[in-house]
């Protein structure tokens, strides 16, 4: 219900790496994991308060059950039968701080960046995408199918938007991959002076789709959101599908049949790598791999219960580069089927109690505490 997704707040992510326990996550969504938590916790409480180990025993044997099940669903899943090499590439940090620095001299924001003679800004934002070209280069002659750039990896003014694509889609028809690129359009278009796009191209230089950040970050990013649409495309290497970043703390929206999902982000130092583990919780969910390709943060690529298959962190890494063999086939899980029907029920349940209590007599401790002692004695 929070307008800012899972972002903040999901007690799930508390418990990353442990995968055992995470599966259940495919049943019940994130809010499994809060609620096995929050329920750890009134355990405790009522133990203390009143010391009976039959909470206690109940609690131990429902934790028991959910562990049991999920190690058994990671042991008995069936290996992948086919996976393909997918490359994740950012540009080199001296490019990136030649261009921040470039940005950072002009004044008025983002409309005076759109606005700027292309003298100033094109020779840096060349740069960058000279760099994420060749780069695409290297991985594509060392085998990779798909490359993956990160959120805003090109930062343009409007007039050079096709140019940078173009380039782009050159460098996909000579490869033969797959080629996902992040574009910063700067506009002079208010309010949001410019727009967050992902473009995914195909072995051919087609656009199969161009796609544009559903949420915005509230108070830091003025986009006009997309329409929420997560796009797909049927490929020799399984269904693909492609959100920005944020909208991958949006768990309904994520709930897309594919087989790949490829999150081009864009985060900094002090949160990308919690950012990267609340992202794979969407995979165990939704039963996909999920590939989080992230420009200063940790770029991590997973399968469809969790598990790492590579990872890099932008700031440990001389070359921003991660590569990773990927499953081409995921699977349909009961959450992405049911949704947030464990959630809801857990607030009916809520509603439930909360009606029992105002509407039962009341009785003062004393009262109950000599009813429970003549129970005790009969």
């Amino acid at each position: 219900l929070s307008p800012f997704g899972t972002a903040y707040g999901s007690l799930a992510v508390t418990q990353y790496g442990d995968l055992p326990l995470l599966q259940i996550i495919s049943v019940t969504g994130s809010y499994g994991i809060g609620f096995l938590i929050a329920y750890f916790a009134s355990t405790v409480n009522r133990l203390w308060e009143r010391p009976s180990w039959r909470g206690g025993l109940v609690y131990a044997a429902v934790l028991l059950a959910v562990v049991l099940a999920g190690g058994a669903r990671l042991a008995f899943s069936p290996a992948p039968s086919t996976t393909v090499r997918i490359a994740g590439v950012s540009p080199g940090r001296a490019v990136t701080d030649e261009l921040a620095t470039t940005l950072r001299r002009i004044t008025g924001g983002s409309a005076g960046i759109a606005a700027a003679p292309a003298s100033t800004v094109r020779p840096a934002m060349t740069a960058v995408e000279n760099d994420l070209l060749a780069a695409t280069r290297r991985e594509a002659a060392a085998g990779a199918k798909i490359v993956v750039w990160p959120e805003e990896a090109v930062k343009t003014q409007e007039a050079h938007r096709s140019d940078a694509i173009a380039a782009a889609q050159e460098q996909a028809r000579r490869s033969g991959i797959y080629l996902e690129i992040g574009l910063r359009v700067y506009s002079t278009t208010a309010p949001a002076y410019g727009r967050d796009e992902a473009i995914l191209l195909d072995p051919h230089g087609r656009a199969l789709w161009t796609y544009q950040k559903a949420h915005p970050i509230p108070g830091s990013e003025k986009f006009t959101p997309g329409d929420g649409r997560v796009p797909v495309a049927d490929t020799p290497y399984g269904r693909i599908a492609d959100v920005i970043c944020y909208d991958a703390d949006f768990p309904a929206m994520m709930r897309t049949r594919a087989d790949i999902m490829l999150v081009p982000s864009h985060d900094w130092k002090e949160y990308g790598g919690a950012h990267t583990m609340k992202a794979s919780l969407r995979a165990i969910e939704a039963g996909y791999s999920l590939v989080r390709q992230d420009a200063e943060g940790v770029s991590t690529a997973y399968d469809n219960k969790g598990r790492v298959l590579a990872t890099t962190d932008y700031f440990t890494t001389g070359q921003q580069t991660m590569v990773a063999y990927v499953p081409t086939h995921g699977a349909t899980t009961i959450y992405d089927r049911i949704g947030d029907l464990f959630a809801w029920l857990c607030l009916a349940g809520v509603a439930a109690l909360t009606l029992t209590a105002l509407t039962r007599p009341w009785r003062p401790a004393s009262a109950r505490s000599r009813t429970e002692t003549d129970r005790s004695t009969d």
